[in-house]
């Protein structure tokens, strides 16, 4: 019994240089070859498979073969092609070969070939930073170049090519050059830019993309020049907090007397080290002295935090009441954050510190939860709810629900899940829905939840199963919105539309914005929107 192959079999061994298996198969097979193992095999420098395909073999090659060869920089084969070949090369064979930095079949191509080349070659070297390239293209060809290829050296910190072709007086560039510079941190090119060329950068692009990738030396130098500084308002300078260059650029909105917002208190105190978090809070106004970490808090104390802090961790809570009792000053909420949001602190402190009303459970649970085990929420989760009012607890859930379901697990969400239907029950709304006509959604969204999954797309034209979150919380959202309007629609109206914005459920939303129209037809489109764009930044948490 004889195996059989395909053509595939040569075309991948001379691709592969595998030049005794490509003689076995000429000799001892018929399927032969393609013109892709010669076109291969150049491109991957094995001249030896080359040279015997072009011997032996008649199917020859394409223009690929030198193409991919000049490009790779193979001039020996490259060579060969054209001497012993006849299918010759396009304008791609120099143009790659530039823009990789083959000068020697840069060179070789234009004294030995007619093919020439475009304007790729000059641009494709100089983006790449091939000097020595960019001059020989320079000094014998005359394609020239595309309109940016100034923009593009800059771009990349080509200082050296940018400086060439500039002093050569044949190419312009746009605010393009030290806006991309300034925002990949090429210092050394946004100096010369703004010393050798009119055009500058933008306004308001160049500082704020040096900022937004962390080269605050750079957003100093632009604003020095004359270059506003970025407001302190939105995402990009918000992210700039977790880059290690944090610590300058507020330093930089100081020493511009720009004060700092209290809304990035969060995000320093989740994201920022410890010289941010000290430095943020000793400037910051007084609004975000609330957020203060605790860390922040200590430094300008003493040695006295970090043992207390120590202490918890080692279980030493004998030696925490005694400190306590030393400095009552430390007996604060912010220990309990500390503890709750770093993953391997033991659940015994956070329990302790609970037993010892330290604290701010419910603000602890919805911000820091999700980091944390299903054993770390039992512990947590009866601090969070009042005695009596149940309808208060009922809300709280919900709201947590929905603001972290994305983020806890199964486990988690079932218990959260078994809580709403007990405080729902305890404050006699768990079965409001009863004779409704949302009445077979929210039972259907009550049981699904948190307990079933569907398929999802994923990255790459790839499916994913997850788990079915907000089931339960549309559930708790649509309970709060009937129960709140059978008591106090008028006193509730902004609150009713801000939890209707949240609701998932296309047809549950449309059955409540009906009973809300029904119930407050004196409300006007305008509060309706301004509820929905609050319902928009409150579920933006930075």
């Amino acid at each position: 019994m004889s195996l059989a192959c395909t053509t595939d079999a040569m075309d991948d061994a001379a691709a592969n240089g595998h030049l005794d298996a490509v003689t076995f198969l000429h000799e001892k097979r018929t399927e032969g070859c393609s013109t892709d193992a010669m076109d291969r095999a150049a491109a991957n420098d094995h001249l030896d498979v080359v040279t015997f395909l072009h011997e032996k073999r008649t199917e020859g090659c394409t223009t690929d073969a030198m193409d991919d060869a000049a490009a790779n920089g193979h001039l020996d084969v490259v060579t060969f092609l054209h001497e012993k070949r006849t299918e010759g090369c396009t304008t791609d064979a120099m143009d790659d070969a530039a823009a990789n930095g083959h000068l020697d079949v840069v060179t070789f191509l234009h004294e030995k070939r007619t093919e020439g080349c475009t304007t790729a070659a000059l641009s494709g070297a100089a983006a790449a930073g091939h000097l020595k390239v960019v001059e020989y293209l320079v000094a014998h060809r005359d394609e020239g170049a595309s309109p940016d290829i100034l923009d593009t050296a800059a771009a990349n910190g080509h200082l050296d090519i940018l400086a060439y072709l500039d002093k050569l007086g044949r190419f312009a560039c746009t605010t393009a050059a030290v806006d991309d510079a300034a925002r990949h941190g090429h210092f050394d090119v946004v100096e010369y830019l703004l010393a050798h060329r009119l055009e500058g950068g933008s306004r308001d692009g160049a500082a704020r993309g040096a900022l937004e990738s962390g080269h605050i030396a750079l957003v100093q130098r632009l604003v020095a020049a004359g270059y506003p500084l970025p407001a302190t308002s939105g995402m990009s300078v918000l992210r700039a907090i977790r880059k290690p260059s944090a610590l300058a650029l507020l330093q930089l909105y100081v020493a511009q007397g720009v004060a700092l917002p209290s809304s990035w208190a969060k995000e320093v105190r989740q994201y920022g080290s410890d010289d941010v978090t000290q430095y943020y809070f000793l400037h910051a106004p007084a609004a975000a002295q609330q957020h203060a970490a605790p860390r922040a808090m200590s430094r300008y104390h003493d040695d006295a935090f970090d043992a207390i802090e120590t202490a918890l961790w080692n279980e030493d809570f004998d030696v925490v009441r005694d400190l306590w009792a030393q400095r009552p000053e430390l007996r604060c909420d912010a220990l309990l954050e500390l503890i709750v949001r770093n993953s391997a602190s033991p659940a015994s402190a956070t329990a302790f510190l609970l037993d010892a009303g330290v604290g701010q459970p419910r603000r602890v649970a919805v911000e820091h939860m999700d980091r944390r085990s299903f054993d770390m929420m039992n512990v947590l989760l009866p601090y969070c709810l009042h005695p009596t009012d149940h309808l208060d607890n009922l809300v709280f859930l919900v709201e947590w629900l929905d603001r972290q379901a994305y983020a806890l697990t199964a486990s988690m969400l079932l218990a959260l899940k078994t809580e709403m239907i007990a405080q729902a029950t305890a404050a006699t709304c768990r079965h409001i829905h009863v004779g409704t006509a949302i009445e077979s959604i929210t039972e259907a969204l009550l049981a699904t939840g948190a307990t079933t999954s569907y398929v999802q797309a994923a990255s790459r034209g790839l499916e994913q199963r997850v788990l079915f979150r907000s089931g339960v919380a549309d559930w708790g959202l649509a309970t709060l919105i009937v129960h709140f309007l059978s008591v106090d629609a008028t006193d509730s109206a902004r609150q009713l539309r801000t939890w209707l914005g949240k609701v998932r459920s296309a047809g549950l939303k449309a059955h409540l914005q009906r009973l809300l129209d029904e119930a407050m037809p004196e409300e006007n489109d305008a509060a309706a929107d301004e509820a929905k764009l609050a319902s928009m930044y409150q579920d933006y948490d930075y």
